[in-house]
C-alpha cells in the first residue's frame, strides 16, 4: 500500500497523513493514532528513502578502509566490523565501507563521503600522529569517533589501548627469560599512532635494562604476516643475532613465527 493510498481511505491529505506518521505535534493526537492504527492493519510502511530525504538524516556511518591493512584476512578487524555492523544497526543506523591507498587518497575518499551526503558520521580507523582525516572532520563539524589518537588530541572521541604500556610488557616478558638482543617488528612509527607507542614502550624499556638499542633491531614496514616473516628472515641473518623479537602486531607475530 502506497502513502496515497492510505490517505484516500482514511479521507485525508497525503501532507497530513505523512505529519501524523512521523509525529508532529500540528496533526491532532486523535488523527495520528487513527492514521497509525490503520497503517497497522492495511500493514503500510513508510519508504525509507523518502523519510530520510524530508528528515535530512541520512542514518548511515562511514569507514575508510586503508587498502594495506587487508582487512578481510585480519580476524580482528572483521570481528571489529561485526560488532559496529550490529551496534548501529540496533540505533537503526548502517555502515558504510569504502576502501583507499594509504595516505591522501584517504582523505580524499572521505571528503567524497561526507561532502556528497552519503554519510553523517564517521569512524576513523589506524590513526596517524598527524591526521589530516582528523583535522578535516573537525573543520566541518561532523560526528565522529577514532580507533585510536593522534599527538594532538583536540575535543573528539577516541577509543584506544595504552600501547606504550604493552610495548614494554612484552618487551618486559623477553628480558625477564634472560634475553639481552631483542628486536623489534612494527608498521611505520613515523606515521602510525599505535606503531609509535609500542615501539616507544619497547625502546624505553631496552634502555631501562641497561641493554644495547641499535637500529639494525628495529625493522619497519607494511605491516601482515608477508612482512612479518621477511623482516624476521633479515634479523635472523644479521650478527649480532637476535634471541627474541617483539611484535607490534599479531599478524606480524604470525609471520615471525
Amino acid at each position: 500500500m502506497t502513502l496515497g493510498e492510505l490517505a484516500e481511505r482514511l479521507g485525508l491529505s497525503k501532507t497530513t497523513v505523512s505529519r501524523a506518521l512521523a509525529g508532529y505535534s500540528d496533526v491532532s493526537a486523535r488523527t495520528r493514532e487513527r492514521v497509525r492504527e490503520a497503517a497497522r492493519r492495511h500493514g503500510y510502511q513508510p519508504n525509507p528513502l523518502a523519510q530520510r530525504l524530508r528528515s535530512g538524516r541520512l542514518d548511515t556511518v562511514g569507514l575508510i578502509v586503508p587498502s594495506d591493512l587487508r582487512p578481510f584476512g585480519d580476524a580482528f578487524f572483521v570481528d571489529q566490523v561485526t560488532h559496529l555492523t550490529r551496534t548501529l544497526a540496533d540505533r537503526g543506523l548502517d555502515l558504510l565501507l569504502s576502501a583507499a591507498d594509504p595516505g591522501d587518497a584517504e582523505l580524499v575518499a572521505m571528503k567524497r563521503l561526507v561532502e556528497g551526503r552519503r554519510v553523517e558520521a564517521m569512524i576513523v580507523v589506524r590513526t596517524q600522529r598527524q591526521d589530516p582525516r582528523v583535522d578535516y572532520l573537525l573543520e566541518q563539524k561532523i560526528p565522529f569517533v577514532c580507533h585510536g589518537r593522534t599527538e594532538v588530541i583536540e575535543n573528539y572521541a577516541f577509543v584506544d589501548m595504552d600501547g606504550e604500556a604493552a610495548g614494554r610488557i612484552a618487551t618486559e616478558a623477553m628480558l625477564e627469560r634472560g634475553h639481552e638482543i631483542i628486536a623489534f617488528i612494527g608498521p611505520p612509527s613515523a606515521r602510525l599512532t599505535f606503531a609509535w607507542h609500542r615501539q616507544s614502550g619497547y625502546v624505553a624499556t631496552i634502555e631501562k635494562a641497561g641493554c644495547p638499542v641499535r637500529p639494525t633491531l628495529i625493522r619497519e614496514g607494511e605491516g601482515g604476516e608477508a612482512f612479518g616473516e621477511r623482516a624476521a628472515m633479515r634479523l635472523l641473518a644479521q650478527k649480532p643475532r637476535p634471541t627474541a623479537i617483539v611484535c607490534a602486531t599479531d599478524l606480524e607475530a604470525i609471520g615471525v613465527l
